[in-house]
């Protein structure tokens, strides 16, 4: 130790008292082997410096980095499990300790498999139910984080007088504003004495091995450390003229919309009636949800989960499925408008059918989408890409010459990027639907019209127009045109509230049966709830719900079981009560 401060000291007296950021490195260097860190790799030997990926010299500054008696004790347990052994032994030991770690993770899942089971065995008897489990939410942790950081950064300025710390300076306390200055200069200095540090650091080895040279004595050779990988950085987009040759056909086909219409202009009303109908005790159903409901849904994993809020769920790709005509189109309007994002339109129709080479404009696609975040991704039919046999009038699209690459392209869009594919779906059934749905994460079931929703959108529709009493009820009209599209209703009442009949209003007040009329001469019919229970079975098949759903028609069919005999023992007990009387 005395023989390597003595080195720093002769190379210390050969800087120049100039050079000050020089100093201030080599009496940082000085301190730490004076602290008893020094001979870190080879003992008795000048140590390293921490890469600058691990954080550089400044781990040395602030005592982050392993003292001697720390790497002692690593080397001595390295060097006790590897005495004695070759290079294939502890090949296999290193496989060994591998697969013990992946029966590990299999014991964990087959142990977690089992509770669920007793979880649900135990809800099939009422008296043994443990009922709702509340589970801690993921963005906990964050939370807890920020309000701990806040009253750190805070509460002692709560505290302080504020005759000596009350001013301001263009807005900002004066300490916080001296400190966050004085951080911001450090860290631009830092660079430069990490530099001179390391430079220091090669002058002392090479005292150190001409002192070895003038005893005699061969400096021996350290192995230095591996330097550690470097975490992947994805490539900046460079906006340039070559980005702009490679997305201008995106904007040469039209692809490229800006939707102004928001989450705001979706007519919906909530299902009020579910919650009553999911506690049941022990028919518990699961009604279908309401426009409502799709619209806060749309709003959780479409535009929160979109990337532009930190904590919310990411979403990739969300299939909106439904029957046709039903709306699906203007809500994926209605989330690009909500984001303020472009829309990139990659429908068959106006995609594949027209372009000589769709895969290369695909992948520009997802570049233009990149480029020009936020973006959503919309696909119409999504199903003819999967689709098991293609129709004689379909195969002029050409739609499945799509499937590998676009899902190799939402594959690869990262979660930092603010882009999200919507595809709409409307017969499921005509596609391969486990590679379809592999695609997508999330599965949102736009539902047929209900009566809240048309009673919502008729109001609002009627009473623009100034012919129409303010006290016109829509109730009857809202509950005739159940179960028929937004679409076809949109269509109907436009073609019977021409020029003609507005003006006419006043001695003919507008009746249900008209819009109707309209409807039934087009010949269309309302879907009626076996035809929508369909999408409905589809969705939970292949979605996350399944083996739920299957647990609670256990759960349903053992606690009814359980209540009759209950009270099958209960009547028994009357009976013998009231013979005993």
């Amino acid at each position: 130790m005395a023989g390597q401060l003595a080195v720093v000291q002769r190379v210390a007296s050969s800087i120049p008292a100039r050079n000050c950021l020089a100093g201030t490195g080599l009496l940082e260097l000085v301190f730490w082997l004076g602290s008893e860190n020094y001979g870190f790799y080879g003992y008795g030997f000048f140590p390293e410096y921490p890469y600058e990926i691990e954080g550089g010299t400044i781990l040395v500054v602030r005592g982050d980095y392993p003292t001697i008696e720390e790497k002692q004790e690593l080397d001595e347990k390295t060097l006790k499990e590897t005495k004695g052994k070759t290079k294939e032994q502890m090949k296999e030991e290193r496989a060994r300790l591998k697969e013990e770690q992946k029966m590990k993770a299999q014991l964990a899942k087959e142990t977690k498999r089992k509770e669920d089971e007793n979880m649900v065995k135990a809800r099939c008897n009422p008296f043994s139910d443990p009922g709702y489990q509340i589970q801690e939410s993921a963005a906990l942790p964050s939370v807890n984080e920020a309000l701990i950081g806040y009253r750190a950064a805070w509460s002692l300025f709560d505290e302080l007088p504020k005759e000596k710390f009350g001013e301001t300076i263009y807005g900002y306390m004066k300490p916080l504003l001296t400190e966050d200055l004085m951080k911001s200069m450090h860290l631009e200095c830092r660079k430069v004495i990490d530099e001179m540090m390391r430079l220091d650091l090669k002058l002392l080895i090479q005292k150190h091995q001409a002192d070895f040279k003038s005893m005699g004595r061969k400096f021996p050779k350290i192995k230095p450390r591996k330097k550690p990988k470097a975490p992947p950085v994805p490539k900046p987009i460079i906006y340039d003229k070559k980005l702009i040759k490679q997305t201008a056909p995106v904007f040469d086909l039209n692809l490229v919309t800006k939707p102004t219409v928001k989450l705001s202009d979706v007519f919906g009303d909530l299902n009020y009636a579910a919650y009553n109908f999911n506690i049941r005790d022990p028919n518990a159903t699961f009604p279908f949800p309401a426009y409502g409901d799709i619209k806060d849904r749309l709003r959780l994993s479409c535009v929160l989960g979109c990337g532009i809020q930190d904590g919310a769920t990411r979403r990739k790709s969300v299939m909106l499925l439904g029957p046709e005509r039903n709306g699906k189109q203007f809500l994926v309007d209605a989330v690009a408008g909500e984001l303020n994002a472009i829309k990139i339109d990659i429908t068959p129709e106006v995609f594949t059918a027209i372009v000589h080479k769709p895969l290369k404009v695909l992948t520009q696609v997802f570049l233009t989408a990149k480029a020009f975040q936020p973006t959503v991704i919309f696909m119409k039919n999504v199903e003819r890409v999967f689709a098991t046999k293609v129709p004689p009038e379909d195969k002029y699209l050409k739609a499945q010459s799509l499937k590998t690459a676009l899902a190799k392209q939402i594959k690869q869009i990262s979660a930092d990027d603010k882009i999200i594919f919507i595809g709409t779906c409307s017969n499921p059934w005509a596609a391969r639907a486990k590679p379809m749905m592999n695609i997508f994460e999330e599965i949102l079931i736009v539902p047929r019209t209900d009566y809240g929703t048309l009673s919502q959108f008729l109001q609002t529709k009627l009473l623009n127009i100034r012919s129409i009493p303010r006290d016109y009820c829509v109730q009857s009209m809202a509950q005739v045109l159940r179960g028929y599209s937004f679409g076809d209703i949109i269509t109907a009442f436009e073609e019977v509230m021409t020029p003609e009949r507005l003006v006419r209003l006043n001695v003919t007040p507008l009746s249900p049966g008209e819009i109707l009329e309209v409807l039934l001469q087009k010949g269309l019919e309302p879907m009626d709830v076996v035809d929508f229970q369909k999408y409905v079975d589809f969705s939970i098949q292949y979605g996350p719900l399944k083996t739920e759903r299957e647990n609670y028609a256990k759960i349903n069919l053992f606690r009814e079981d359980f209540y009759k005999k209950e009270a099958k023992k209960k009547g028994e007990k009357e009976k013998g009560a009231a013979a005993n009387t």
